[in-house]
């Protein structure tokens, strides 16, 4: 039997869990299992439980699917389709001891399943799943390896470590023992080594993201048989069914989609029922995310949750497989963009399915000026590197940046822009061969900076610019940078 999505009754934070069920009535919810009094509800039309089995048809070829659910007490359990329209019903009497029914809905055009169960009496439900009726089709033999990269981050790093070793994937009786080895790579080289079958503990320098991630890469490398490889960031929040629904898709996917790559979603911390974006569109820097902030609670949001696609997968989450990271480091831009470079040299369609997501602190949370740095220096390189390079409209963009910076009087923000082309201008040479620790040292040591240092600075910067590209400077066309000090 492949279980293709277990039925999530709660994320575990509660506040979540509009994206697990619907309900009405009293019904206590945990995790996998659901208590429910007379007379109460539960509809799993929503993000975590709506089974798109259009996606699954599309990427696997599973047309046949069946749902077995354990239940004591007496229900009347209902499938649905997307419109609404009730597939199949069926009555439970199971009083005293948890009864496995198992239901074969006769989907036939049907885009996606839910269920309804409706308790006449007290019910207890132990677990419910969809799953392949047919095992025939699952023929990829599956191995996760997880890298987290962290720096001085250790509650979050001990805490997302617990949560995965209380997952299948480290339940000796369970089929999915082993399919999972976690390496974290501490780039503050503070938490303590440690090594056994599953679980790695390494120290490198700090080199940022795109640093630490390649190292575990280089790890990863020389572990037989692993065949995919998961980038995640730890300080993200996650259910471990995210991990069950990415094992068994990638378990099934047909011939023409191994190569691709799994872009989990991301929602946000600080409103947990809204997607920030189920993948990324590069724009040549405007960065575009998919399905911007939606609130996944609305039923509406389910149609075509899933055939959306981005251009790259960002590393809070995402999914690559082991033939192209045995060949492909990342660019040591320290951090930001590393993941959009990476992912347009990866050059491979986006798979997204719902339940396969984190929530994380989205960008706003994060601007500094030493982030600003790296923004501009690393979109710069990125667009240079893949043909995507415009001199005239790299030059106004930047020069329309630090003015805005200049007249906000963020003068800090205004020289690590100034510094980024500065920067850029030495060439991918300079890039490839700098320490990415000691630059950011440096970059974190600037401290106080005057109006007057920016002036002189972005003027050198902006002619050796022009003397690169030959482009002629039109004397009218100053920014506010230098007009509002001349």
């Amino acid at each position: 039997m492949t279980i293709l999505q277990n039925i999530l009754f709660s994320t575990g934070n509660g506040i979540s869990d509009i994206l697990c069920c619907r309900t009405s009535g009293t019904v206590i919810c945990n995790n996998y299992s659901a208590h429910m009094d007379r007379a109460s509800a539960i509809t799993t039309d929503t993000y975590f439980n709506f089974f798109d089995s259009s996606t699954w048809n599309r990427y696997t070829g599973c047309s046949q699917i069946n749902l077995n659910i354990r239940i004591k007490g007496k229900a009347l359990i209902s499938i649905y389709d997307e419109t609404n329209s009730c597939l199949q019903t069926f009555d439970v009497h199971s009083a005293d001891t948890y009864n496995g029914v198992t239901i074969k809905p006769d989907t036939g055009c049907a885009q996606g399943l839910y269920l309804k169960i409706e308790a006449a009496d007290i019910c207890d439900i132990e677990r419910a799943f969809f799953y392949a009726a047919n095992d025939s089709v699952a023929a990829n033999d599956i191995e996760l390896g997880i890298i987290i990269c962290t720096y001085k981050r250790d509650e979050y790093i001990k805490h997302n470590l617990r949560q995965l070793y209380e997952s299948e994937f480290f339940n000796t009786s369970s089929p999915l023992y082993g399919r999972m080895k976690i390496c974290v790579v501490d780039n503050a080289s503070e938490l303590p080594l440690y090594d056994d079958n599953n679980i790695c503990i390494i120290h490198n320098v700090n080199n940022g993201g795109a640093g630490g991630f390649t190292k575990g890469i280089e790890y990863f490398r020389t572990i037989p048989g692993i065949t995919n490889v998961v980038f995640m960031d730890d300080d993200v929040e996650f259910v471990n069914e995210t991990f069950y629904r990415m094992y068994s898709l990638l378990s099934l996917l047909k011939p023409e989609y191994t190569d691709d790559v799994i872009q989990g979603r991301m929602f946000r911390l600080d409103n947990r029922i809204i997607q920030y974006t189920a993948g990324e569109i590069w724009n040549y820097g405007d960065i575009r995310h998919v399905g911007f902030d939606k609130d996944m609670s609305d039923r509406s949001c389910l149609k075509d949750m899933n055939t959306s696609y981005g251009e790259y997968a960002g590393w809070w989450l995402a999914c690559y497989p082991v033939n192209f990271i045995k060949k492909n480091l990342p660019i040591p831009f320290f951090l930001h963009c590393d993941d959009v470079e990476y992912g347009i040299r990866c050059a491979r369609r986006l798979i997204i399915l719902n339940g396969i997501n984190v929530w994380h602190e989205t960008y706003e949370y994060r601007v500094t000026p030493t982030i600003i740095y790296y923004d501009i220096r690393n979109t710069l390189f990125v667009n240079h590197m893949h043909n995507m390079f415009d001199a005239n409209l790299a030059i106004q963009s930047w020069k329309d940046r630090i003015s805005y910076f200049h007249v906000q009087k963020e003068y800090k923000t205004e020289y690590m822009a100034i510094r980024a082309m500065n920067d850029f201008l030495k060439g991918e040479q300079w890039l490839m061969s700098v320490k990415p620790e000691r630059l950011h040292r440096k970059l974190c040591r600037v401290r106080r900076l005057f109006r007057l240092h920016n002036t002189v600075f972005w003027r050198i910067v902006q002619l050796k610019y022009a003397l690169k590209y030959n482009i002629r400077e039109k004397h009218n066309d100053d920014t506010g940078a230098g007009n509002s000090t001349c």
